[in-house]
């Protein structure tokens, strides 16, 4: 990455940059009056946006936008790794993008984590670092290991998911890449973490959201689905259903407001006609024999919620640790 190249990024994010004649970070009255009357936003130290403009950006552009700020202030040859390589890969995020922005140094170059930055050491292969839009950046499957070895599961398992997704072109990585990076990795501190994220990845999760339903089925102890089944009927193709139990006869669907918002997936349609459509889908597939079970994110955030909705809608549970594997016993 070249400092010009952050620069060039960074404006077309919409920040405005301030220094002083040495090219240090630096903020004026000016600046700082219009902060305290909410006409900007301080994005970092010398890193401002407009108020209106950063309120527009969801949470990925915005944080993508720090990882850019930031970028001005680093060297040439750093490289970006963890949650802001997720970012500028283009990853989703299961919950809030974290207040720091990560880079991996050489263990002995001895540098610190200090304010927005947070510095790993390690050794990186050349094979592990690659570049997006002029920044370093770590692969997908190491980016991956990161953050399954320094988050939640289903964080780790969101990440993984969306970086497989078979409908992501160009195409991040795949399960080989992915088994391959998992073994480099062996004998490194978490590696039991890394192998259980490894191991439940998929290409067929479809949202972040459908990747931490898949993981609190698990917990919770019910049988794994079959993903994105296929129905038809006599009039061809009716879609594909998020999760599948063909020996319990239901269907599971995460019901995302996603689907009725976003203009890439309504396909020019009104919310009232997407919503017609999503219930003529339903009742074709309901035609064909299945049960239907429908959640949202409240659920997610209430497992117990979640357990009682698939179970009463006949799936039966296992208990088992939440984190230990082992023989369930039934319930």
């Amino acid at each position: 990455m070249t400092h010009s190249r952050a620069l060039v990024r960074a404006a077309e994010l919409g920040l405005e940059l301030t220094t002083d004649s040495r090219g240090r970070a630096t903020e004026s009255d000016a600046i700082r009056r219009d902060v305290a009357k909410g006409l900007r936003v301080r994005v970092s130290r010398g890193v401002f946006a407009e108020t209106q403009a950063w309120q527009s950006k969801g949470p990925d552009e915005r944080f993508l936008a720090f990882v850019a700020g930031i970028a001005t202030t680093l060297a040439s040859d750093v490289v970006f790794s963890h949650n802001s390589a997720a970012v500028l890969l283009g990853l989703p995020r299961l919950g809030s993008w974290p207040d720091k922005v990560e880079v991996t140094i050489p263990p002995a170059s001895g540098g610190r984590s200090t304010g927005n930055l947070r510095r790993y050491g390690a050794v990186l292969r050349d094979d592990e670092i690659i570049e997006v839009d002029g920044f370093l950046v770590t692969s997908a499957p190491r980016t991956v290991m990161d953050v399954a070895r320094t988050s939640s599961f289903s964080q780790g398992v969101a990440l993984a998911d969306a970086a497989l997704h078979r409908k992501r072109r160009p195409t991040l990585m795949t399960l080989d890449e992915l088994a391959a990076e998992l073994e480099y990795q062996r004998g490194r501190a978490a590696f039991a973490k890394m192998r259980r994220v490894a191991e439940f990845a998929t290409p067929l999760s479809d949202s972040v959201r459908e990747s931490q339903s898949r993981v609190l089925i698990h917990e919770l102890g019910f049988p794994p689905p079959v993903l994105q089944q296929e129905w038809f009927d006599s009039d061809g193709h009716i879609g594909d259903t998020d999760f599948w139990w063909p020996e319990h006869g239901l269907v599971g669907e995460f019901d995302g407001r996603v689907k009725f918002v976003k203009p890439e997936l309504m396909n020019g349609r009104t919310i009232e006609q997407v919503v017609l459509a999503e219930k003529t889908r339903e009742d074709r597939i309901r035609a064909r024999g299945p049960r239907f079970a429908r959640w949202d994110t409240p659920y997610l955030q209430r497992p117990p919620r979640l357990a009682r909705l698939l179970v009463e809608a006949g799936l039966p549970q296992h208990l088992r640790s939440r984190y230990t594997p082992g023989t369930p016993r039934p319930r």
